[in-house]
């Protein structure tokens, strides 16, 4: 296992002790930019019972529709990430178990901020998603790529319009 990530990182929290004073500064400054993010640890559970609270309570409105896409699209890359997971192990194969945990991590660690904002972008890292895809049988792997294909165009049309699209 490599330790370079760790190195950097506590290089990097060096940094940020030397001229801000806080080595966990990129943590405690997630307020300032203002994308209703916590600087307490918040775990899974309560993030997804704060988007099943949005869906029963607000109205159905433009960012309703971005909190069930983000909830949405998230839930599947968990769900596949997890099946992916499970195949590895019931094969014991270690690398794709590692490379599971990988993108299990990739998909955790960005919803302890207490929201699923631009989860869909932190997706793109989970390469076990993208393996369980194109491991699928031909027809659900048109399927699946035709339902993101049809996702991605509307979010383009979101985005050339001008509003943010996660």
């Amino acid at each position: 296992m490599s330790l370079t990530p760790f190195i950097g990182l506590l290089f990097y929290c060096y940094f940020l002790w030397r001229t801000t004073g806080d080595p966990v500064y990129f943590f405690n400054s997630q307020p300032a930019f203002g994308a209703h993010r916590s600087t307490s640890l918040v775990l899974l559970p309560q993030v997804y019972y704060r988007y099943f609270k949005i869906f029963i309570t607000a109205q159905p409105n433009y960012e309703y529709w971005i909190a069930v896409y983000e909830w949405a699209l998230t839930t599947f890359a968990f769900t596949l990430t997890l099946l992916f997971i499970w195949q590895a192990y019931q094969k014991r194969t270690w690398n794709r178990i590692g490379l599971g945990l990988f993108s299990l991590a990739h998909l955790t660690l960005p919803t302890l901020t207490g929201t699923l904002t631009a989860m869909p972008r932190y997706s793109l890292m989970a390469f076990a998603v993208f393996i369980f895809i194109g491991e699928l049988p031909r027809r659900w792997f048109f399927v699946i790529c035709g339902i993101l294909t049809t996702i991605q165009l509307i979010t383009l049309v979101f985005f050339l319009q001008g509003h943010y699209v996660s």
